[in-house]
């Protein structure tokens, strides 16, 4: 039934008061998730991880680590028995190290905005090969988008990550 008339009207926003403490997820939550993720990792054979983010593809960063890539992209490598690193560009640097999250920071510039230096940086493989990632390891890589069988030909083998990450790791693996 069409409508048959528009008006507007004035409403008060109720007063919600001004917030006197931020929440904060304690790092052991997040250590917990780690241990948590490894642990479904272990029984399904994988020898470790690599989490992708992005500013709109955050949340699986955030929730492993507590850092929000607001800038650039990250990936978060997790292996076993060692400290998560985290790979960020040159203005995720300073604010990964605000974030205190249960990982080790590392510059990996190729994340960096355009046209912002690039001269600091180890290579992808280095980076992964030192966080302990190597050749015949079974890597579990998430992005944000889950692929399966009704996928229209995608499967286990199509990553949700930069070409670049993806067959870096397809040639480490």
């Amino acid at each position: 039934m069409p409508v048959a008339s528009v008006a507007l009207k004035t409403v008060s926003l109720p007063e919600f008061g001004e917030p006197t403490l931020m929440p904060l997820i304690p790092r052991a939550t997040h250590e917990a998730r780690i241990e948590a993720l490894l642990a479904r990792g272990a029984k399904a054979g994988l020898d470790g991880f690599v989490v992708y983010g992005d500013r709109e593809h955050a949340a699986n960063v955030a929730y492993l680590c507590g850092y929000d890539p607001r800038f650039e992209e990250t990936l978060l490598v997790i292996v076993p028995g060692r400290q998560a690193k985290l790979l960020v560009g040159n203005e995720g640097w300073g604010y990964a190290e605000l974030c205190d999250g249960p990982y080790e920071r590392i510059l990996y510039q190729t994340f960096s905005l355009p046209a912002q230096p690039r001269d600091r940086s180890d290579t992808l493989p280095d980076i992964l090969a030192a966080s302990g990632l190597k050749p015949g390891h079974r890597i579990g890589a998430i992005g944000w988008k889950p692929f399966g069988a009704g996928d229209a030909g995608f499967g286990r083998t199509t990553l949700d990550l930069p070409s670049f990450i993806a067959d870096t790791l397809r040639a480490l693996a």
